[in-house]
């Protein structure tokens, strides 16, 4: 009996294992192409982000640095990777360099307002973006940047109803959360959180209009990561929990890669119940992998356009999945 039992056990244990999803030699080599497709000016070679808007003119107060829009998304993501991996040593100097880039802005942006924004008194026309500006203070933990983004709300919104059309136009919602998630975390939750409700309250009006799937998908993962900050036990959460992950079944959602990364990195962090969903995700991602190590922008698309980025958001992913796979 004894002889029965320890076989069962070993044979639970062997089968544990084995159902484990090796994300490490992935993540490694999305690691490695970023530090190869770095460029002079610590940039990258990537034209989704070389872009610079029409007009932008953004200041940087560090000798030798020149910095954009699209610049501070990849410096965004490595400082993601500096908060989140135990390992990040293929990329070390990168992601402190980013830092140290970031870290600069924070004293300049205090004393800048938004040129986005609906409350015209707090409005400069050759302020900041709203959405950079959050993502900065959240990272950063910062109350003054914070305190100005509260003082810039117009009744609960902050971007006017039609700042975004067309594929974009899910950004209102991922923007205004971003905001919310910087209050949150560096003033307090009570102050925000009627802007927290009527943002799930717009979430569940968007999902419900005509608009491509995906960009509803993409909403309903900004709102929910929203959500799960405030670490309540929130009635919202198990239903955009399913909604996002049964969106894998629409087309145009499944073969955008980075769109999977980010639906995979959100229900990890909302630890969703469906293992099967979440290990598929995983397979997925990790099989989409080129030999190089980068991730397309979506499955077939093979132009110099978003794999840097891409490759960011994949990694991040799956070094979650690693994390919560423990």
């Amino acid at each position: 009996m004894k002889k029965q039992l320890l076989l069962i056990t070993i044979l639970f244990f062997i089968s544990s294992c084995s159902s484990q999803i090796n994300t490490q030699d992935s993540i490694d080599k999305g690691l490695n192409f970023l530090a190869q497709a770095k460029t002079n000016g610590f940039s990258y070679n990537d034209e989704y982000l070389k872009y610079v808007y029409p007009g932008e003119s953004l200041e940087c107060p560090l000798n030798n640095c020149k910095i954009t829009y699209r610049k501070l998304d990849a410096y965004f993501n490595l400082k993601f990777i500096k908060n989140d991996f135990q390992d990040y040593s293929l990329i070390k100097q990168d992601v402190e360099e980013a830092d140290k880039i970031l870290t600069s802005l924070i004293p300049i942006w205090r004393n800048k307002k938004l040129y986005n924004i609906v409350n015209e008194t707090m409005k400069d026309t050759s302020g900041l973006a709203l959405d950079t500006y959050c993502i900065l203070g959240y990272l950063y933990n910062d109350k003054e940047m914070s305190t100005l983004v509260l003082n810039s709300l117009e009744n609960y919104n902050w971007l006017p109803s039609n700042f975004y059309e067309g594929d974009q136009d899910f950004r209102t919602i991922a923007d205004e959360s971003w905001c919310v998630r910087l209050i949150s975390k560096s003033n307090n939750k009570e102050s925000i959180r009627n802007v927290k409700d009527n943002l799930v309250k717009d979430t569940y009006t968007f999902i419900n209009e005509d608009h491509d799937k995906i960009t509803k998908v993409n909403a309903a993962i900004h709102t929910l990561t929203m959500i799960n900050e405030f670490n309540e036990d929130d009635k919202e959460i198990n239903f955009f929990k399913d909604y996002i992950a049964t969106s894998i079944s629409d087309k145009q959602t499944w073969q955008d890669t980075t769109t999977l990364a980010n639906i995979l990195d959100v229900l990890v962090q909302s630890n969703y119940s469906n293992k099967a969903i979440i290990n598929k995700l995983t397979k997925e991602l990790i099989a989409r992998q080129e030999k190089d190590g980068r991730w397309l922008i979506s499955k077939g698309y093979n132009e110099n356009f978003g794999q840097v980025f891409t490759t960011f958001r994949v990694i991040t992913a799956l070094n979650k999945y690693q994390q919560w796979q423990k």
